[in-house]
Order: C-alpha cells, then structure tokens, then sequence
C-alpha cells in the first residue's frame, strides 16, 4: 500500500538575503525566480496528486500573517486541508509541531512531509523517488534530505 503523505508547507520567512527582490513584504517565496509559477506555486504543485508510489493529501499551508493574503494569492485555486497563520515568525519547531497535530487530526496514520516554500526542486521525478525511498523509514524515524 502506497502511503499517505500531508504536506506541511513552511512560508513564512521573510528571505531577506535575495534582497532587494525579496523584501519583508514580498519575499522570496512569492516570486517566480525560476519558470513561470513563484515558488510557492511550485512547492504546492509538487506536491500534489497521487503518483505510483505516494499520495499526497492537500498539504497544510503554515504562513506569517503578513503574507497570508499572498499565500491566499499564490496558491491558484490548490485545495489545502489547513492554513495556518502565525502571528510572528518564530523559526520552524513550532510550525512543525504545529502541522505534526494538524496532520494528526486529519489522516491519523498519514505521514508528515514538513518541506520550505521557497526551494527550487528541478527534478520533481528524483524528488519523489527520494520521498517513496525514505518513506518505509518516516513510519519509526524522522527523516530527513539533504543537498550534497
């Protein structure tokens, strides 16, 4: 059986060090730095669908309340399962144990993927490969990617 995976999507640095394309206002992850779509977009279309070896769920939106009405913008239409807006930036464990509760909430035996807004992830093909790989591990460990 394929697993289940929500998404939970991080967005809500501010990406100063693109500066001055990405300002506290329209940060990086509302500009489309590579293809058409911002990075947002592409972060929630690459995780959306079912492919042969993973569902994904509608992924949970985690964003600053200053950008919520771009989040709101740049999501196109995508159904989410929740969006979450935080008062204050304050770095990722509280999000993440956020969107942990969320996901626990609506798919109890799903898995979490907690994943930035504002990657560029050229190869979406690599990219889920990774995912189904790692996911036989998530279910007992918490898994990580890194970039080499």
């Amino acid at each position: 059986m394929k697993p289940s995976i929500i998404p939970a999507i991080l967005s809500g640095g501010a990406g100063t060090r693109l500066w001055p394309v990405s300002t506290d206002a329209n940060p990086k992850q509302f500009h489309a730095l590579a293809g058409e779509a911002s990075l947002l977009a592409q972060t929630v279309l690459r995780v959306a669908g079912e492919t042969d070896a993973v569902a994904f769920a509608p992924p949970i939106i985690l964003a600053n309340a200053a950008h919520a009405a771009l989040v709101e913008g740049h999501l196109g239409g995508s159904a989410v399962s929740a969006l979450v807006i935080e008062p204050a930036g304050r770095n990722t464990a509280a999000p993440a144990v956020i969107a942990a509760a969320l996901a626990a909430e609506i798919t109890p035996d799903a898995l979490v993927l907690l994943l930035p807004a504002d990657h560029l992830i050229a190869d979406r093909e690599a990219f889920l490969a990774a995912l189904a790989r790692a996911a036989a591990f998530a279910r007992d460990r918490i898994v990580t990617f890194g970039v080499t």
